[in-house]
């Protein structure tokens, strides 16, 4: 898992803050593309970095929805073997 906020040392012996995003949860993804499109808006963040970002995120989100579905059918399924019904 990739920590929120960790530094590691430059090549100059500087310090370079790096953030993680957590990602692990719907919500985390969909709060995480509320912030960079609020930080677009508001001009804080590069045109080419925000569509890549945004691009990942969008994927990541319809993996979520498809694995939600799957799941919705597969209870369906067991609730029609219930009742006896067929396809």
């Amino acid at each position: 898992m990739v920590q929120e906020n960790s530094t590691e040392n430059n090549a100059q012996g500087g310090k370079i803050r790096r953030r993680g995003f957590n990602l692990t949860t719907p919500e985390k993804a969909r709060k995480r593309l509320a912030r960079l499109i609020s930080m677009q808006y508001k001009g804080e963040i590069e045109p080419i970095v925000y569509k890549n970002l945004v691009y990942g995120l969008s994927k990541l989100l319809e993996y979520f929805k498809l694995e939600n579905d799957l799941q919705i059918v597969a209870e369906i399924a067991k609730i029609k073997e219930k009742l006896g019904m067929s396809d």
